[in-house]
This record gives C-alpha cells, structure tokens and sequence, in this order.
C-alpha cells in the first residue's frame, strides 16, 4: 500500500514505514496486519484500514482507533448530584477526554449494561472517569469492560475534518477531528453521523468531490451535502458508480472525477 502525508507512507507485508527526520531514511514505525490497505488523515491522525489503528504524526508512534479495556478488581459505580464516576484500582484507563465509551460485563448493576455514554472528564492518575450525572446506576463491580467501538466499514475517506465510511447499508462520519469517535451523539455541530440508505447492491467506494461527498454502488451514487450532522442530506442518483474492487482508482483532475 502506498500514501502520502507530508512524506511517503507506505505497507511492506506488516511493515509501515515513514520519513525518519533525524536520519533521513525511511523507517518501520509501526506493525500492521497483512492485506490491503486504505488511508485517510483526519488532523494528525493517519488512519489505517481495516486494522481500525492509526498513525500518530506528532510522535510516529501506532496506535488503536478502537479500544476495549477490561478492569479486574474493585471497581465502584459512584452517582453524585452532578455526575457519575467510575473508579478503578487496576491500571489507568487509555481513554480521552471527549470518548464516548460503552459499558458490559457488570454484575451487581446490570443496568449499566450495554449503556454507551461520554467520558466528560479523566483524574490525573487515569483511574477514574467522569460522566453526566444520572447516566449510570451505583454499585461496585468486580470486573467490567469499556469500549470504545469503531464500526466496520467496507470504504473510508476523509472530509471536512472527519472520518468517513460505509458498510452494510449505513454511512458512518466520525466526531468532528476525532476519528476515534463514532458515537458521540451530543446534539452539537461536532456529533459523529450515522444514517442508513435502502439502495440495492453493496458499497463500491467513497470520495469527496467538490462541495460534496460520493458515496457510490456500482448503479447508483449517493451525493452527501451540508456541514454538520444537523444539515446533512442524501441525494441518491442512479449513475454508473465505482465498479467493485476499483475504489482505489478514483482521482480529481482538473475539477473532474475520474
């Protein structure tokens, strides 16, 4: 796989390389899994398709889009009048600030199952985590497991800032700058997006073009306009699309798409 952000990027077997400043020469940064790839870099973000992990450019260094994280041990449930706090006393959790994150595996309050909701704040020493007041029932859990969950896309590709992609019937957005977010649903210009399109047939590509974004079957093209997810719509239109397995041949010439 090749690419270029700033420098070459590309994938020999499970190796990725880039530019190494300090020598000059082309180094492994990384290890990924073998096959094909597609990139899109939302920031400083260099996404990686399908492993759902990315290239952090600001210190060359992979890491997961999606993330799961299970905590043995102690782990309290605490609902104050102004929010909700989850603490453990195994190691600190690797999530953001802004994620939005779903919780399973509780026992004593099985409500908080399947609950998705978002980490509004983090303590210093990583172990506990703050979210809106009344999101989850009180209780202490011997194990539980956090996920921040990237859905699985056939295509991606990045626009106005976020990371796009579609699979099984649905169009998938990212958060505004943060391709590791696809379900902050906050009722914001910066929510991730996701709708379903009941056109015949499988995906064949996506590609933004112009002032819009494509997203093609092989007879059909879904035009997507608007800028935030309270303005986004879909125009479906039955053109030849991208033909199945050419979705890396797409190009921008001259203001034509080829």
């Amino acid at each position: 796989a090749l690419y270029a952000r700033g420098h070459l990027v590309f994938v020999d077997g499970t190796s990725l390389y880039y530019y190494n400043s300090t020598t000059g020469l082309y180094t492994v940064v990384g290890t990924v899994t073998a096959g094909a790839k597609q990139f899109a870099t939302v920031n400083t973000k260099l996404c990686i398709w399908p492993d759902k992990v990315y290239l952090d450019l600001t210190d060359l260094t992979v890491k997961p889009l999606e993330l799961v994280e299970t905590r043995a041990g102690s782990f309290a449930v605490v609902t104050t009048p102004s929010s909700t706090t989850f603490t453990t006393t195994g190691a600190a959790f690797a999530f953001a600030k802004g994620d939005a994150v779903k919780v399973t595996g509780c026992t004593a309050a099985t409500a908080n199952n399947s609950i998705t909701a978002i980490i509004r704040s983090i303590s210093a020493d990583g172990k506990t985590l703050t979210f809106d007041t009344a999101v989850f029932v009180a209780g202490t859990e011997s194990a539980v497991t956090l996920s921040r969950a990237i859905p699985d896309m056939d295509y991606i590709c990045e626009w106005n800032n976020r990371l796009w992609g579609c699979g099984g019937g649905t169009i998938y957005a990212s958060a505004l700058g943060e391709p590791q977010n696809f379900n902050v649903f906050d009722g914001l210009s910066t929510d991730s997006y996701a709708v379903a399109v009941g056109s015949d047939g499988e995906f064949t590509g996506i590609a933004p073009y112009s002032t819009h974004l494509l997203v093609t079957k092989e007879h059909i093209v879904h035009k997507l306009y608007g800028t935030k997810p309270a303005n986004y719509e879909i125009t479906p239109g039955y053109w030849h699309g991208i033909r199945k397995g050419s979705n890396k041949s797409v190009a921008v010439i001259n203001g034509v798409m080829y």
